[in-house]
């Protein structure tokens, strides 16, 4: 599973056109850094677990610049494995973007409720982000979770999930 995030980030970079150099952005983002400061709000769902245990949904904000992002969130899962799945997290990490893309890798950390929770919730994400406009975009993301609550239905503790988003962004 480890092999599918870093699979998702390098896909991401990919996708990322080769148009600004490394040095520049660097150099750019300490000199001027408000010029690339963004706020976002993101609603998401995992469409594979709506087809395999039902409705889900998640709302994140984020700030970030041109190489770090730093951002909090929740998400719901009503009756996962007929046991509600509430999820609050925080999350930061490093990014690439343009004036409409935005490919991203870090850490996730926080804790879910459930069943006599909170239970932890550690591990990685990486997605890429599409601006359609100045403040509307779609994203795709992927994270690699170790979830505690886990070890109480006998399967393995790290899991991964793959996220579609729609994103609001504020500047």
């Amino acid at each position: 599973m480890k092999t599918t995030t870093i699979f998702l980030f390098l896909i991401s970079l990919f996708a990322y056109s080769q148009n600004d150099a490394i040095s520049t952005v660097l150099t750019d983002t300490i000199q001027n850094p408000k010029n690339y400061d963004r706020f976002i709000v993101s609603v998401n769902t995992e469409p594979y677990a709506w087809h395999k245990d039902g409705f889900n949904m998640g709302i994140d904000i984020q700030h970030y610049n041109r190489v770090l992002y730093i951002g909090a969130g929740a998400y719901l899962f009503p009756d996962l494995n007929n046991i509600d799945y509430t999820q609050f997290h925080s999350k930061f990490g490093l990014n690439v973007t343009t004036q409409n893309r935005r490919a991203y890798t870090g850490v996730l950390a926080g804790f879910t409720m459930r069943d006599g929770g909170p239970f932890t919730v550690l591990g990685f994400e990486s997605g890429f982000e599409y601006y359609f406009t100045e403040k509307f975009g779609l994203g795709l993301e992927g994270s690699y979770l170790n979830r505690s609550d886990l070890k109480f239905y006998d399967t393995d503790p790290w899991i991964f999930n793959g996220s579609f988003k729609l994103i609001y962004r504020f500047k």
